[in-house]
């Protein structure tokens, strides 16, 4: 792919960009027009509110500020329509959500406003976190199941760990941080068992018990599985967080990712979605179906084990980590179902890991390729007749939605772009809500 062609698809991207965001600008206009969803579907806040929708601003208002209203409008509109959601202190649909946007837009000079209510949303985050950690830390320990969502990015307490540790570095410039040195301390615990019927399984197990998993299942994707904790516990060792055992269980849960690549039936090693725990407690000999996107399989293992290589100096994590990021590209059935532009399990979240994978000032040509072939293919779904540029299938009747947030919407997709277009890393840190940011 020559020069002109990835000229040609950044100034693509950037117009593309400007018209999302005017498009996006005002919360009336968004509220309008978006599809309604039922409740619960994926939240609001920042996966599908304003919270997600006042990312986009944060991002963009370093480069022209008068969008910093933009940002703010949004913010507010977000504290006004919380309602239940005050009760839930997760990333993606709660009031550690709020309080991440509120983080990002301050980072352009903007949000000054809202420090009463940044605030305000740490005090009520911080019992709820030190309550979910010790939760979640009894049932590692055996005392009842644990749940995907108790743990998780998008709901539970890695989530809420990310959050902490944005709000520990904006405030401080040092991840110190009692709070977060409790979550990360739950989080350790994931590198090593628990015993489900006398049987050791990996700690993070969960699900329903069926002949073929009689002890559950684990997950290994970012969104809901092991690749969440490790790549918010290397983040955190890369942002200077000090703590005993932090090391140990990054490099364990590490190592154990390794060992769990399988064929991808193409002839390539891949890791997949869920893997189901036999009989003997480890996971299951088979070749369990991958999935290529942001949320689960092989691109979203090499983002976390990425993170983790550069934490502890591991050269060859860093190279197993790309080579099989490059060749989850060419499995054909997987690229295949990559039918949708967002964040979660689309073009755009596939772009961010792409442009946030490799050695930092060491350009990488393979990467560069495929990260334009991946802002084209975002592209070729913006639909100017669409109110927010974009539509998205969520699954729901009557065709596809009109969906603005962050996460399966309109805004993730123009952070991705703007990524792409601008050559540089985000200046809000926008792509720590993904895991995907790390200092330079």
């Amino acid at each position: 792919m020559n020069s002109d062609q990835t000229s040609q698809t950044r100034t693509r991207a950037r117009s593309v960009v400007q018209d999302v965001a005017e498009r996006l600008a005002d919360p009336r206009y968004v509220a309008e027009h978006t599809t309604p969803v039922p409740p619960g579907l994926m939240g609001t806040l920042l996966a599908g509110g304003h919270a997600g929708v006042a990312l986009l601003f944060a991002e963009l208002s370093h480069d022209d500020g008068r969008l910093r209203q933009a940002a703010d409008a949004h913010l507010a509109a977000c504290a006004r329509g919380m309602k239940g959601s005050a009760a839930r202190v997760g990333l993606f649909s709660g009031l550690a959500g709020l309080g991440f946007a509120c983080d990002a837009v301050a980072t352009g000079g903007g949000g000054t406003e809202h420090a009463v209510l940044r605030d305000k949303v740490r005090a009520a985050v911080d019992p709820t976190a030190l309550r979910l950690s010790a939760t979640v830390r009894d049932r590692l320990r055996g005392a009842g199941g644990l749940q995907m969502l108790d743990y998780d990015l998008l709901y539970g307490l890695t989530g809420v760990g990310t959050y902490l540790l944005v709000e520990s570095i904006s405030k401080s410039g040092a991840a110190d941080d009692t709070v977060l040195r409790s979550v990360l301390d739950t989080l350790q615990h994931f590198d090593g068992t628990r015993d489900v019927d006398g049987i050791p399984v990996p700690a993070w197990t969960v699900g329903r018990r069926t002949p073929a998993s009689p002890h559950g299942y684990v997950s290994l994707g970012l969104a809901h599985g092991v690749a969440g904790p490790l790549a918010l516990m290397s983040t955190a060792l890369l942002h200077g967080v000090q703590h005993s055992g932090l090391n140990r269980a990054v490099e364990g849960l590490a190592e154990w990712c390794l060992t769990q690549l399988r064929d991808d039936g193409q002839g390539r090693p891949a890791w997949p979605r869920l893997l189901e725990i036999d009989a003997t407690g480890r996971a299951a000999p088979t070749a369990p179906a991958t999935l290529l996107g942001w949320c689960y399989g092989s691109a979203s293992v090499a983002a976390a084990l990425h993170r983790a290589a550069r934490a502890l100096g591991r050269d060859d994590w860093a190279d197993r980590a790309r080579a099989v990021l490059l060749d989850a590209f060419r499995n054909t059935n997987d690229l295949a179902r990559v039918t949708e532009p967002h964040l979660c399990h689309g073009w755009s979240g596939l772009l961010q890991i792409v442009l946030r994978t490799g050695t930092p000032g060491s350009p990488d040509p393979e990467l560069s390729t495929l990260a334009t072939t991946l802002a084209e293919r975002l592209l070729d779904q913006y639909d100017p007749a669409a109110p927010f540029g974009f539509r998205t299938d969520l699954g729901l009747p009557h065709g596809r939605q009109d969906e603005p947030g962050f996460l399966l919407g309109a805004a993730g997709n123009a952070l991705a772009l703007h990524t792409y277009a601008t050559g540089r890393p985000p200046a809000s840190g926008w792509d720590m809500a993904l895991l995907l940011a790390a200092p330079a």
